[in-house]
């Protein structure tokens, strides 16, 4: 059932996931079909792909940093059979991994000047990581273009 939810949430369009929610929704039995309906199906733009994607996100996943951490160590791990001793030495070494790495692209960020950006965004410049500031910039273009599409439809 959980593998059967996570293909559904994962559904890009709206109509896909209505017609695979009815169908999970079903397969489960009466009581399960009505807790589901009631339940999830009237917030499922706050979870569902479908609807999320459409929300700037700048790739992030979750909007907790303990789940994004948690996941982060939990990819480091190899298992249940390591000591307590060995599994500290595999975070410890995961964190300074990350933290060269972030080091490094914070360093190459200082390098690398961002060319052609509008001035609405020049205040974020040192403050804000160049990859937030190129999907905010996309994201302004991709508004003006369809503003100039909606002016030129209205002459």
């Amino acid at each position: 059932m959980l593998k059967h939810w996570n293909n559904l949430i994962q559904l890009p369009l709206e109509s896909e996931f209505r017609s695979s929610f009815e169908r999970f929704a079903s397969e489960y039995g009466q009581a399960f079909q009505e807790y589901v309906t009631t339940t999830w199906l009237p917030v499922a733009d706050k979870y569902s792909n479908a609807w999320t994607k459409m929300l700037p996100h700048f790739g992030h996943r979750t909007t907790s940093r303990i789940e994004s951490a948690h996941s982060f160590i939990k990819t480091h791990l190899l298992g249940p059979q390591y000591s307590f001793s060995s599994v500290i030495k595999m975070i410890t070494i995961a964190l300074e991994a990350q933290s060269h790495e972030i080091s490094a692209q914070f360093h190459q960020q200082k390098i690398n000047s961002l060319k052609n950006l509008p001035r609405i965004f020049e205040n974020c410049l040192g403050k804000v990581t160049h990859y937030a500031l190129r999907q905010a910039q996309r994201n302004l273009s991709a508004l003006e273009i369809l503003q100039s599409i909606q002016k030129t439809a209205k002459m």
